[in-house]
């Protein structure tokens, strides 16, 4: 993914900056949205797979023709495997990694999106959201939350947490199912363990 893409394909200058966007791309680089549905390329401000081409983006993989295969379109992009998109300024926005992303009726929801509506809860004080199942068998949203302080007579309930994120989103991108934890398994830099 973005290793493969040394040494950079965004930069940010400080008068220019958006919040949450990588920046904007650096010279002869190109960068393409596509559907991780229908592998077609999509206007600005949709989200898709992050595909690039650069003179900075490696080469390949040193004899192995199979990893090339599948990293690299017949166009020569990149395949990064980050879910983002471009703004109608150029700024690019990445929102999480494509094999994280959860089906829910027939649409692609971004796990991370939902992480950052959980997080401005005041009552929650970490998340992480993955795929689930319902009765059905059907693949849902599901978040586990740790709460700020579990013995408060005010913590919320499943469904207010459910309430709280169906808010702001889209319907589809909503969260189904709510799991109280204690903690959140993390690698040692932080990164969520799904």
């Amino acid at each position: 993914g973005m290793t493969e893409l040394s040494p950079a394909v965004n930069y940010g200058e400080d008068d220019t900056r958006k919040p949450g966007s990588a920046g904007r791309m650096v010279p002869n680089t190109e960068l393409r949205v596509r559907c991780v549905n229908t592998g077609k390329d999509l206007p600005a401000n949709m989200e898709g797979e992050l595909l690039y081409r650069g003179p900075q983006v490696m080469l390949g993989y040193e004899n192995n023709h199979e990893a090339n295969q599948n990293i690299f379109t017949e166009d020569g992009f990149l395949r990064t495997g980050d879910i983002g998109y471009i703004d109608d300024d150029g700024f690019v926005f990445v929102i999480d990694r494509a094999k994280e992303l959860i089906k829910y009726k027939g649409h692609q929801v971004a796990p991370g999106e939902l992480e950052d509506v959980l997080n401005h809860h005041p009552a929650i004080a970490d998340c992480c959201c993955v795929r689930g199942q319902n009765a059905t068998g059907e693949e849902i949203p599901k978040a586990f939350v740790v709460l700020e302080h579990p013995g408060d007579l005010t913590v919320p309930t499943r469904e207010n947490v459910i309430t709280y994120v169906s808010e702001p989103v889209v319907p589809y991108k909503k969260v189904c199912d709510v799991e109280f934890i204690d903690s959140i398994s993390k690698n040692a830099s932080g990164k969520l363990l799904r």
